[in-house]
Order: C-alpha cells, then sequence, then structure tokens
C-alpha cells in the first residue's frame, strides 16, 4: 500500500519547484510579518523556502525573524 503524502510533504515539493517565485514569496512574507499580520503557516513557509534556498549541508538554526 503506498503511503499517502501529508499535506506538509505537497508543500515542500511545491516551494521546491518554484524558481523565481521563492524570492518574491520570501519577501511578501517578511514583509507582512512586519506590518504584524499573521500569516496561516507563514513561519512554516519561510522556514522551508529558507532550508531550500540554502541548499544541501548548510543547517542555519534560529533564523531571525522580524517582528514589531
Amino acid at each position: 500500500m503506498a503511503s499517502a503524502e501529508t499535506t506538509v510533504e505537497r508543500l515542500r515539493k511545491f516551494l521546491r519547484e518554484l524558481r523565481r517565485e521563492r524570492t518574491l514569496l520570501v519577501g511578501e512574507l517578511e514583509r507582512s510579518t512586519l506590518r504584524g499580520e499573521d500569516v496561516a503557516g507563514g513561519d512554516l513557509v519561510l522556514q522551508e523556502l529558507r532550508r531550500i534556498m540554502r541548499g544541501p549541508g548548510r543547517v542555519r538554526k534560529n533564523l531571525p525573524i522580524f517582528r514589531r
């Protein structure tokens, strides 16, 4: 029996497929955070995008998240 993809796994796959849009999405999510807006799942998406953009072998924890 094949295992079903979880929502998070599907999101990761989608984010990996993005190219130019990654930078735009990170910018939008960071600006919304600076404005004090709460984006559902925004922290998870930012974390995944940063991980993808850093590439394999580079692990950094506690990246700054801009807060008001």
